[in-house]
């Protein structure tokens, strides 16, 4: 199509449309998306993505972060990720780190676009972390317009030297529980995929009641609710032209309610009590139970395999059919076992989450199953149960969470450095301490102020300045870090300005080297 003519309306709509729909089909069929699912086709995309789809930058660090995840899955090996609080975070982490964590909690905590902090309840503004994200990674990309410029004043043989960073680390944001329904979702990805997000990830705790990982109270929603969650994000990404990198989180292990007994998935590990059993347990259970008082011991085994088999993929409805044909009607009731707020009461495990995952990741890229303790057994649990699932490009994640007293679990030092790697070759490809920022400006913020109060300038000269400068730290030259070098270089081609703000007047050549 004429490019002239469409920008003048002057263009064939049918053809258009045609166009998109090809291209999307041949999109879709790229072994990016491989095993990727979606339940609609290229022409419903098209239909509603409109006549120009911009190359945005997130999609140039979802694609780079795809590409980083499945080079490290093959040599088993892992990404560690930082929740980064604030703007120079985010650059001293990108200089070394693979990849950039924005946590919610953090934003909840300190970034707030109300300014109003609070707990990790998913009660700020929908906002908030693709605000976040975008104030980092403009910082990013600011950072390496920066270092090019600067880079372009030496020589060749100075550049070959000193090799350049690369400030533009993908950046993965918490999208907590989507706050709402399919609309909610689809907007907020919108959002992320705008303020340059290689990834997101989305929860399947009921919004409205959504809190931290770590925190008591949790209530998740059934199955197919979330995996409704996952497919409106994969739209919204795939209506922007975007290889967004999907990761899919389930915090069923330690949620004890559920919000509904529907979904056939979620029907075996709903608590309910039954005349046959002392206290309450699960519906296969309490089959279980009768099949060991009422069928002959040779046939046990094969009635028992044949019954879970039944519960796990057919709910209780046909498991009751089951029933009938075994010789025994089981009476069970889920409702006594409800809270007061109305939600059925959940019997978790690793085996749960497995079953949940295997629905989730036929539309996301990853998982994460979010966990209360360090536990390489547990991790290993459920690598193990989605072996199938990371034979296809599908990679695990996991929360080396500061929420862990981690020196409670009687790790050694050489336990603890070698945790990531144990953790990477079991198929844990990113992972990422989420409040890192946070407990590292605490702890340093503590610190110094305290000092300061007692050693006032001598504090500050011995604990930030010589340290800055004996390490290196960009941040010494702040004017200089700041762009102020770069903005004089635009002045000068705009208007020929002699008033330089780095010239030799500036305070910032006493940190000059001698």
């Amino acid at each position: 199509m004429n490019r002239l003519s469409q920008l003048s309306g002057q263009y064939d709509e049918e053809q258009m449309l045609q166009q998109q729909i090809i291209e999307l089909d041949n999109w879709f069929k790229s072994p990016r998306f491989n095993n990727v699912l979606r339940p609609y086709t290229a022409k419903q995309v098209a239909e509603v993505r409109g006549q120009i789809v911009p190359n945005q930058f997130s999609d140039f660090m979802a694609r780079k972060f795809y590409k980083l995840m499945m080079d490290l899955k093959k040599s088993k090996g892992f990404s560690l990720a930082c929740g980064a609080l604030d703007t120079v975070q985010v650059i001293n982490m990108s200089k070394y780190m693979t990849s950039i964590y924005v946590s919610g909690w953090q934003c909840s905590s300190s970034a707030s676009t109300t300014n109003d902090p609070g707990p990790d309840f998913a009660d700020y503004p929908y906002d908030t972390v693709p605000k976040k994200c975008d104030q980092l990674v403009k910082m990013q990309r600011f950072q390496d317009r920066r270092q090019q410029y600067e880079r372009s004043l030496i020589t060749a043989e100075q550049r070959k030297q000193k090799k350049p960073y690369d400030y533009l680390v993908p950046v993965i944001c918490d999208a907590d529980a989507g706050f709402g329904g399919t609309s909610s979702v689809m907007k907020l990805t919108k959002l992320f995929i705008e303020s340059g997000a290689a990834g997101i990830h989305l929860e399947d705790q009921r919004p409205d009641l959504k809190k931290c990982g770590h925190m008591a109270g949790r209530v998740v929603t059934s199955t197919n609710t979330h995996v409704q969650k996952l497919i409106a994000c994969r739209l919204q990404a795939d209506i922007m032209g975007n290889e967004l990198f999907i990761i899919a989180r389930t915090d069923a292990l330690g949620a004890r309610f559920i919000e509904t007994n529907v979904d056939l998935i979620d029907q075996p590990y709903i608590l309910g009590v039954t005349k046959f059993h002392d206290r309450p347990c699960t519906y296969p259970e309490a089959g279980v139970f009768i099949i060991e008082q009422m069928i002959d011991k040779d046939k046990r085994i094969q009635a028992t395999n044949q019954w879970l088999n039944q519960c796990e993929i057919g709910g209780i409805k046909k498991a009751k059919d089951l029933a009938k044909r075994l010789g025994f009607e089981l009476e069970f009731d889920w409702e006594q076992c409800r809270n007061p707020d109305g939600f059925y009461a959940l019997k978790s495990s690793v085996h749960y989450c497995a079953i949940r995952a295997k629905e989730y990741l036929k539309y996301a890229d990853a998982l994460w199953m979010e966990t209360s303790t360090p536990d390489l057994k547990v991790a290993k649990e459920l690598s193990d149960e989605l072996q199938f699932e990371l034979q296809h490009n599908k990679v695990l994640c996991y929360n080396c969470s500061p929420s862990f007293n981690w020196s409670k679990f009687g790790f050694s030092d050489s336990e603890l450095k070698n945790f990531n790697s144990e953790l990477g070759k079991l198929g844990y490809t990113w992972q990422f301490i989420t409040l890192a920022g946070f407990h590292l400006n605490a702890l340093q913020s503590e610190r110094f102020s305290k000092d300061l109060s007692e050693r006032y300038m001598l504090a500050y000269v011995e604990d930030i300045q010589r340290k800055e400068e004996k390490h290196n730290v960009d941040q010494l030259r702040h004017q200089k870090w700041s762009g102020a070098e770069i903005i004089d270089h635009v002045m000068t081609i705009v208007n020929q300005s002699t008033l330089i703000s780095s010239g030799e007047d500036s305070t910032e050549h006493q940190f000059d080297n001698k």
